[in-house]
Parts: C-alpha cells; structure tokens; sequence
C-alpha cells in the first residue's frame, strides 16, 4: 500500500495529527539485523526475530514477512522509545 493510500485510509477513519514517518528496510536493517552479506535478509532476519523474541518461534517459523514485522517494530521500540512489550501483543 503507497503512503499516499495510507494517509488516505487513516483520513477516512477519522485519524489525524499523526506523525508518520517512512522506514526505509535498509535503515531497520542495518540497526536490527547489522551487517549481512546481499541476499542473506530473509533468512538473517528470521533468526534475530526468534533470537529477539523466542516465545514466538513456533509462530514465526520461516515466515520471513512475520519476522519482518517484529524486527520492524522493534526498530520502532529503540529509535521511538516505545514502550509496549512486543510478545504479549501478538
């Protein structure tokens, strides 16, 4: 989904006053996963997710867009100061 698709939606539900600020996967990546050799994400962030979070290791399994998400919001818990405890909220 664009941003532009995004703004739209949250528009639309009546949600403003937002900051919303675009991640680019290279700079997450680079704070969550650290260096890795080209091609190699996928399978580097699977195992940080269940390194990070072993609880949700049978949830996650290879599902690299799962892992994806939770090294993600972890990027967004160091950089934004967030607060909530990721493996009681899956």
């Amino acid at each position: 989904m664009s941003y532009g698709a995004w703004l739209g939606a949250l528009g639309a539900l009546g949600i403003s006053g937002l900051s919303i600020r675009l991640v680019k996967p290279k700079n997450w990546q680079r704070i969550i996963l650290g260096r890795f050799l080209k091609g190699n994400s996928k399978i580097v962030s699977l195992t940080k997710a269940i390194e990070r979070h072993p609880k949700l290791a049978k949830k996650i399994g290879k599902n690299h867009n799962f892992s994806d998400a939770l090294n993600l919001a972890d990027y967004c818990k160091i950089y934004f100061g967030g607060k909530w405890n990721i493996q009681e909220s899956v």
